[in-house]
C-alpha cells in the first residue's frame, strides 16, 4: 500500500539518520554512487603514443604530461605532441617513460627505462643521461622515482642501481652529473618528501626506509607482515603516510608512533593490489588496483567509493587494471591503465546523473529517459523507451522499482514511456507508445487505463501519447501522434472533444501530429505538432498557424516544431529540429537563432528556465545556456560532465533547486547556478603553428629560414617570408576540467573587431597577409564577457625583396631613368621628327612660297604686262595725245603764223579785229603752262603722282627738265623730245645728261630705270 507523502517523507528521513549512525563505513558498490563520476577515455586513436601509461604529471604551464611505454606525450586539452623516435626528432633516447618530475624553477625530469633525461623547454628537446657503472658494469637502470635534494640537485630513485644524486650544471646542461649514492637498497620503487631534508623511500624487496640528507644513511621502518609487502607506491599527509602494496592492500603509517594498519578487501577494497595511491584537494585518497579498478578512500568515516570498468558503458573507466593515478590542479583525476589507455574524470562535476548499469541495483531500467516528471512529493518521475518507469528518491538518492502497484509496473516494464504529467489533484497520468495512457492517483494506489483499440476507433483515434495538459476547466488535454487532441473529462475519462487538423484551413491545426501543447500568459494555448506551429484561441476558438517560409524572415525556422516554453519574462521559445525561435508578440514574427549564433546543435529538443532567468536548451549535441542579460549562449557537453550529448524531445523538468534532462544515456540533473560560476583564471596558450597545414618544428628550416627557433612558450614574435601565405595558429586553454569558455580572437594590422568562436576551440588560417606587423592575440572569457586570460603572438610578414623599400627605391629609380630615357629619346626622336617636319614644312613652304612667287610673280608678270601694256597703252595714247597735241599745236601756230601774216592784209576792220582775236586765242592755247597743264593732267592719270613726288625731291628743278623726265617716262624717242621740247635733238642729249648728273647717276646706270622707280 502507498502512504501519503508527508509519512513517506518523515520515514525516509528517520531511516536516513539511523542507517548513518549505525554504519559509520559504508561500501557504495550497490548504490548509484560507485558510479557518478563520468569518465573520458584517451587511447591511441586519440593521440597517446601507446595504451601502457606508467605516470602522470601536471607541470606548472598548465600541460599534462603521459609517460608511456612507448613515449612520452604532452596533452593541452586537445592535441597530444609525442615525443618518442618515430615522431619527434629531439626526443628521449629509451621510448619507455617510468617517472616525470617538475622542481619548483621548472626543472623538468623525465626517467625513462635506462636513463634519465633532461627537459630543454626553450629547445623542446632533451639531454640524456646515463649512470656510473655498477661493479658489474651495467649503467643503464629504470628510472623510478625522482625528487629534490635542494637547488640543481636532485634525487634518483632506480630500480637495479639504487638511488644517485643528479646535480645540474645551467650553463651547460649536457655536462651535468649523476653520482652514485652510497646505499644497500637497490630496488628503489617510489619516493616521497615533505622537506629537503628528510625522504621516504621504499624499497621492492626491504620495504620503507627513512633517508636523512644529513646523516647520508637509510633508516629502516619496520612494518609487521607475514609477507614482504612489495610497496609500489608512496604518499602522506601530515600525521600519516599511505603505501600501496602488491598484495596486502593499503598500509597507512603514524608519522610520529611509526605504527602500521592496513586497509583490505575486508574493509571494502576491490583488491589488495594496489599499483597507485594519490591524495586530492580534500585529503582523501585515490586508490589504483591492479584487476581491481580504482576507488575513493574518505579518510575521516573511511567509506569506499568504487569505480570500475563496465562492458561498452564508455562513462566507466578504460579498464581495471590501473598502474598509475593523478590528481591535478584543478582537482581533476587521471587514471594511467596497463593496455587502456587513461580515463579522466572531472570530480568537481555539477552534472549529476542517473544511468542504467546493468547488474547494479536502484539504477535506471532502460539507458534512453525519454519523459521526467517531478511530482509535489518530491519524487523523481522517470519514463524510460522500453523501459517503463522508474521513480528517483531524492532523499534516499537511489532508483525505487516498487512504488507502483505491481500490475502498473508489470504493464510498463518493457513499454516506452513518452510523457508523464501531474495533474492538479496529484494524479499521474502517463502516456505511452501504442499503449495509450494510464492515471495513477499515489492516495489509493489506484491506476486506470485508456486504450482505443476497437475497430471503430482505430481510424479516428490514436494510442501514441506524445503531451499532456490541464486547461483552467480542469479538462485535460491529450496530444496523440496522428489523431489531434483529445479534451478528456479526468474523472470519467470520456473525450469531450476532439481537436483535428480539418478541411477548414483557416481554422483548425496545423497537421494531427502534436509534440506539446503549452498554454501562455494572454490565454492563448500553443501547439507544437511535425508540420507546424498552432496557436488556439479558447474563448473564440480560433487557430492561427505559423510554418516555416525560406522567404520571410519573421516566419518558423522549421516546420517539425519539438518544444514550446514561455519564460517569466513572457517570452515565447520555440525549439525546432532545425533552428531555436523567439516569438515577437508585436510584429507576429520570430527571430530565429542557429549554430552560427552560438548554440551548440540547430535541433532544440526541449526548453528550461532556471530561477535566474537564463534559458536552457537540449540539443542534439549538449546542454544550452543562452544568458538574455549578456545574450550570449554558454554550451556543455561530455567534456563538461554530461553523462551524454544527445538529449530526447520534451524530456525535461525543473524545480526550485534542480534542472532535470533525459538523454540517450540517462538523465541529468544540475544545480543550474553552479553550472554557470564564473571561471576562475585558466591559462591559454598558443600550442602550435601551422605553414600549409604542416606544423612548424622548432629548428625546422623553411626556404631557408628558421621560423620558430625557440618553443612558443618562449617566443615573442615569429617571422614568415611573404610567400608563406597560409597560417593557421592552434591555441587552447590549459584547463581540463571543463571546455564551457568562450573564445574571441583578433589579428591586429588585419582584424578591425574580436572574432567570436563561439562553436568550442578551432584553430585560426590566415590566407595572403600583407607584408607587415600584426599581433594575433585571443581571450578566453566568462559568462559575463570578461576576459579570463590572453594569449599573445606577434607574426610579421617579410616583405619579398621586391616589395622592399631598397628595391622600392631602385624601382623607382629605375623606372624614373627608364621614363626619363624614353622620355629623351622620344623628345629626341620628336625633336628630329619636328626638325624633318620643319625641315619638309620649310620645303613645302619654300615649294609653296616659290609656287606663290612664282603665281605671284606670273600674277606680276601678268600684271606688269598688263599694266605694261596698259601702260603702253596708256604710253601710246598719252604719247599720242602728246604728239597730237604738239601736231595740233604746229598746225594752230602754223594757222596764227599765216593769221598774223595776213591780219594786216584784211581791210575789213571787223573782221580783222574777228582774226585778230582768233590769233589771240590760239596764242592764249598755245602758252606754255595752260599745254603742261592738260599733259600732266593726263600724265597724272597713267603715272599717279610722279611729277609731285619728283618736285618733292627735287623741289629746285624747272619745268624744262620736268617735262624732260615726263617724257622720258613715257620712253619717247629723242626725235620726239626734240619736238616735243621744240629743242634739236642734241639739246635733248645735253638735258639728259645735266639730269644724270642731278640725279647722280653712275656711268653705266638707265636713266629710264632710274625715273621708272620714282
Amino acid at each position: 500500500m502507498v502512504h501519503l507523502a508527508t509519512q513517506q517523507t518523515a520515514y525516509r528521513v528517520f531511516m536516513f539518520i539511523i542507517l548513518q549512525l549505525f554504519f559509520c563505513r559504508v561500501t557504495s558498490s550497490n548504490g548509484i554512487h560507485s558510479q557518478q563520476l563520468i569518465f573520458q577515455r584517451f587511447d591511441v586513436e586519440r593521440g597517446l603514443p601507446n595504451s601502457n601509461v606508467n605516470c602522470i604529471y601536471h607541470d606548472r604551464y598548465g600541460y599534462i604530461w603521459i609517460g608511456t611505454e612507448d613515449g612520452l606525450a604532452r596533452y593541452d586539452g586537445i592535441y597530444f605532441r609525442v615525443y618518442n623516435d618515430n615522431v619527434h626528432p629531439r626526443t628521449i633516447r629509451y621510448q619507455a617513460v617510468i617517472s616525470i618530475f617538475e622542481d619548483i624553477d621548472s626543472t623538468f625530469l623525465v626517467g625513462t627505462r635506462h636513463t634519465l633525461e633532461l627537459y630543454d623547454r626553450e629547445r623542446d628537446a632533451f639531454f640524456h643521461f646515463a649512470f656510473p657503472p655498477d661493479p658489474w658494469g651495467n649503467q643503464y637502470f629504470q628510472v623510478t622515482a625522482i625528487a629534490r635534494l635542494a637547488r640543481n640537485r636532485y634525487l634518483i630513485g632506480t630500480d637495479g642501481g639504487g638511488m644517485y644524486e643528479f646535480i645540474i650544471n645551467r650553463k651547460s646542461p649536457d655536462k651535468s652529473v649523476v653520482k652514485k649514492i652510497k646505499s644497500h637498497l637497490y630496488r628503489i620503487s617510489s619516493i616521497y618528501s615533505e622537506n629537503p631534508d628528510t625522504f621516504w623511500v621504499t624499497d621492492f624487496v626491504e620495504g620503507l626506509f627513512r633517508y636523512v640528507t644529513g646523516k647520508g644513511k637509510c633508516e629502516k621502518i619496520d612494518i609487521p607482515s607475514e609477507k614482504s609487502l612489495e610497496i609500489r607506491s608512496i604518499c602522506g599527509n601530515q600525521t600519516q603516510l599511505f603505501l600501496g602494496t602488491n598484495s596486502h592492500g593499503l598500509c597507512m603509517i603514524d608519522k610520529k608512533t611509526l605504527k602500521s594498519s592496513f586497509f583490505t578487501t575486508s574493509e571494502g577494497l576491490p583488491s589488495n593490489r594496489i599499483w597507485a595511491v594519490a591524495k586530492d584537494k580534500q585529503g582523501n585518497l585515490w586508490i589504483g588496483m591492479d584487476g581491481g579498478g580504482i576507488a575513493y578512500l574518505q579518510l575521516k568515516d573511511q567509506t569506499i567509493i568504487r569505480f570500475q570498468h563496465y562492458g561498452f558503458d564508455q562513462s566507466t573507466i578504460s579498464n581495471n587494471n590501473v598502474h598509475t593515478l593523478y590528481v591535478d590542479r584543478e582537482n581533476n583525476l587521471w587514471v594511467g591503465h596497463f593496455h587502456g589507455g587513461i580515463s579522466y574524470a572531472n570530480t568537481s562535476n555539477v552534472f549529476q546523473s542517473l544511468r542504467c548499469i546493468p547488474g547494479y541495483a536502484n539504477t535506471l531500467s532502460n539507458k534512453m529517459v525519454t519523459a521526467v516528471l517531478r511530482d509535489r512529493r518530491h519524487y523523481i518521475w522517470i519514463g524510460t523507451d522500453g523501459g517503463g518507469i522508474n521513480i528517483y528518491d531524492s532523499i534516499w538518492n537511489r532508483v525505487e522499482h516498487k512504488l507502483l502497484p505491481a500490475s502498473l509496473i508489470k504493464i510498463l516494464a518493457d513499454k516506452p514511456i513518452l510523457a508523464l504529467y501531474e495533474d492538479s489533484e496529484s494524479k499521474i497520468w502517463i502516456g505511452t507508445y501504442l499503449m495509450g495512457y494510464f492515471s495513477y492517483d499515489p492516495r489509493t494506489g489506484q491506476f486506470r487505463h485508456f486504450i482505443h483499440d476497437s475497430p471503430a476507433e482505430m481510424f479516428s483515434l490514436s494510442n501514441d501519447i506524445r503531451c499532456f495538459y490541464e486547461d483552467k476547466q480542469s479538462h485535460l488535454w491529450v496530444g496523440t501522434n496522428g489523431a489531434g487532441i483529445y479534451v478528456i473529462n479526468r474523472h470519467t475519462g470520456q473525450i469531450i472533444e476532439q481537436i483535428q487538423k480539418t478541411l477548414n484551413t483557416n481554422n483548425s491545426l496545423s497537421l494531427n501530429w502534436i509534440r506539446s501543447i503549452v498554454p501562455d500568459s494572454y490565454g492563448f494555448i500553443w501547439i507544437a505538432t511535425s508540420f507546424g506551429l498552432s496557436r488556439y484561441d479558447p474563448i473564440k476558438r480560433q487557430f492561427v498557424n505559423y510554418y516555416a517560409n525560406p522567404t520571410d524572415t519573421g516566419a518558423l525556422s522549421d516546420d517539425l516544431v519539438l518544444s514550446i516554453f514561455e519564460d517569466k519574462q513572457r517570452n515565447l521559445w520555440i525549439g525546432t529540429r532545425n533552428g531555436l525561435n523567439l516569438y515577437n508578440r508585436t510584429s507576429d514574427s520570430f527571430r530565429k537563432f542557429y549554430i552560427q549564433h552560438g548554440l551548440p546543435h540547430n535541433t532544440i529538443n526541449s526548453i528550461l528556465q532556471d530561477k535566474e532567468g537564463n534559458i536552457w536548451f537540449a540539443t542534439n549535441f549538449g546542454l544550452s545556456c543562452y544568458d538574455l542579460a549578456n545574450q550570449k549562449f554558454f554550451n556543455y557537453g561530455r567534456a563538461e560532465g554530461l553523462i551524454s550529448s544527445s538529449f530526447l524531445e520534451n524530456a525535461a523538468w525543473y524545480d526550485s533547486s534542480y534542472l532535470y534532462f533525459g538523454s540517450l544515456e540517462g538523465m541529468v540533473y544540475f544545480r543550474p547556478e553552479k553550472a554557470l560560476e564564473n571561471q576562475r583564471y585558466v591559462p591559454i596558450k598558443i600550442t602550435r603553428i601551422f605553414l600549409y597545414n604542416k606544423e612548424i618544428e622548432i629548428g625546422q628550416k623553411i626556404d631557408g629560414k628558421i621560423i620558430l627557433p625557440k618553443d612558443l612558450e618562449f617566443v615573442d614574435e615569429i617571422e614568415f617570408k611573404y610567400r608563406h601565405n597560409v597560417i593557421t595558429i592552434h591555441y587552447a586553454p590549459l584547463s581540463y576540467s571543463s571546455r564551457m569558455y568562450v573564445f574571441r580572437y583578433r589579428l591586429e594590422g588585419f582584424n578591425k573587431d574580436w572574432v567570436y568562436a563561439n562553436h568550442g576551440i578551432n584553430p585560426v588560417t590566415y590566407t595572403n597577409l600583407d607584408p607587415g606587423r600584426y599581433r594575433f592575440r585571443v581571450q578566453m572569457l566568462d559568462k559575463n564577457n570578461n576576459p579570463v586570460s590572453e594569449a599573445s603572438l606577434r607574426i610579421s610578414v617579410i616583405p619579398p625583396f621586391w616589395m622592399s623599400f631598397w628595391f622600392r627605391l631602385a624601382v623607382a629609380l629605375l623606372i624614373l631613368f627608364v621614363i626619363y630615357s624614353w622620355y629623351n629619346q622620344k623628345l629626341l626622336k620628336w625633336e628630329q621628327q619636328k626638325a624633318e617636319f620643319e625641315k619638309w614644312m620649310a620645303e613645302e613652304q619654300l615649294k609653296a612660297e616659290k609656287a606663290r612667287l612664282k603665281l605671284q610673280e606670273e600674277k606680276l608678270i601678268l600684271e606688269k604686262s598688263k599694266q605694261e601694256s596698259m601702260m603702253a597703252q596708256k604710253n601710246s595714247e598719252l604719247t599720242t595725245f602728246v604728239l597730237q597735241l604738239s601736231h595740233k599745236n604746229d598746225i594752230l601756230q602754223k594757222i596764227n603764223h599765216i593769221i598774223k601774216q595776213n591780219a594786216p592784209l584784211i581791210q575789213d576792220t571787223q573782221a580783222k579785229r574777228r582774226i585778230e582775236e582768233i590769233g589771240k586765242i590760239l596764242e592764249k592755247e598755245f602758252a606754255t603752262e595752260r599745254e603742261w597743264d592738260r599733259f600732266e593732267k593726263h600724265f597724272n592719270e597713267v603715272h599717279a603722282d610722279f611729277i609731285q613726288r619728283l618736285k618733292k625731291m627735287y623741289p629746285d628743278m624747272g619745268l624744262t627738265y620736268l617735262k624732260l623726265c615726263a617724257y622720258l617716262k613715257l620712253d619717247l624717242s629723242t626725235k620726239e623730245l626734240a619736238f616735243l621740247l621744240n629743242i634739236s635733238p642734241r639739246g635733248v642729249e645735253k638735258a639728259r645728261s645735266r639730269l644724270r648728273k642731278r640725279f647722280n647717276l653712275q656711268p653705266g646706270e638707265s636713266l629710264t630705270e632710274f625715273l621708272n622707280k620714282i
